[in-house]
Order: C-alpha cells, then structure tokens, then sequence
C-alpha cells in the first residue's frame, strides 16, 4: 500500500490519465508476515510476528525521543499510517464543553479566547441550541471593535450551521 502511494506521487497527472506508466524497477513486494511455515505467528498480534511489532515498537520509541526527526518529509507516510490510531485514542477521551467556555470568554469580554472556543466547538462539531447562539450575538454587541465585532459574528454564524 505505501509503495502504491509513492507511485502514484512520482507518476505525475498526465501519466495518471493516460495509465501510461511503469512502475519503478526498485519496488518490491512486501516481505512475508512470518516464516515460511507460518509457525511464529501469534494470532493475538494479528499476523504480525513478534520481530516485527519489536522493530516497530523500537522504531517508535526512537522518534519519541526524536520528535523533530519525525516531523520530517522522510517520515510522512509513517504520520499518516499512524493518524487514523490518533484520531481513535483522541476519541476515547472527554472532549471538553467549548460551548460553556464560549458563554464565560464572552461574558468577561475576553474577545480572543472566545473566538479560541468557538474554533473548539466547530473543529469538535458540537452542536449548540437557538438560545445558547441567541445570547452569543446579544454578547458580541458590546463589543467595540468592529472588526473584531465581525469575526466574533462571523464564528457564532458558523457554529450554528450544520457540517460545516
């Protein structure tokens, strides 16, 4: 699979379309998940060998140590294989109420960090009630900068669409 993204990267748009291209003499198949017997699998690593989730493990444990490194172009297939684990373990955990933090910024004029919360509560699509975004735009009339008066409308606008 990742052999298959690189192809299609170094392929370019106009070998795409016209599905002339060959891939590259240097890919090869993916090694065999175990020996040849398949007798070191361990059905609870679910067809990995006990070698490979060591070498994983120690390759992870490595750019822990080295979060700089693996911020780098050599290691972007690896960021995005490990995203969607991320996302499932950022799932497990309380997502904080940006909505009651939007209602205690605005009622102590904290313009910015109300407009921080409101990014919360979008980027978290959490959905807000008519009442709750009706007292959000009664909030934002005392404010007197009127560009910063339209950013705060423009965010409480947004948190009131759906999907978006």
């Amino acid at each position: 699979r990742r052999c298959a993204r690189r192809i299609r990267r170094r392929m370019g748009k106009n070998k795409k379309k016209n599905g002339s291209f060959d891939a590259p003499a240097h890919t090869k198949p993916p090694p065999p998940a175990a020996g040849a017997d398949g007798d070191d699998l361990d059905p609870s690593l679910g067809g990995l060998s006990e070698d490979e989730l060591d070498i994983t493990i120690s390759t992870i444990e490595f750019l822990a140590d080295k979060p700089d490194l693996f911020l780098t172009k050599p290691f972007r297939d690896l960021r995005a294989a490990l995203d969607p684990l991320v996302q499932l373990q950022l799932k497990k955990y309380d997502v904080p109420d940006y909505g009651a933090r939007v209602t205690a910024a605005l009622k102590a004029s904290k313009w910015g960090d109300a407009m921080t919360a409101m990014q919360g509560v979008r980027a978290h699509q959490q959905v807000q009630k008519q009442g709750t975004l009706q007292r959000w735009v009664r909030d934002c009339s005392f404010v007197e900068d009127d560009l910063i008066k339209m950013r705060l409308m423009d965010l409480v606008v947004r948190c009131g669409k759906d999907g978006e």
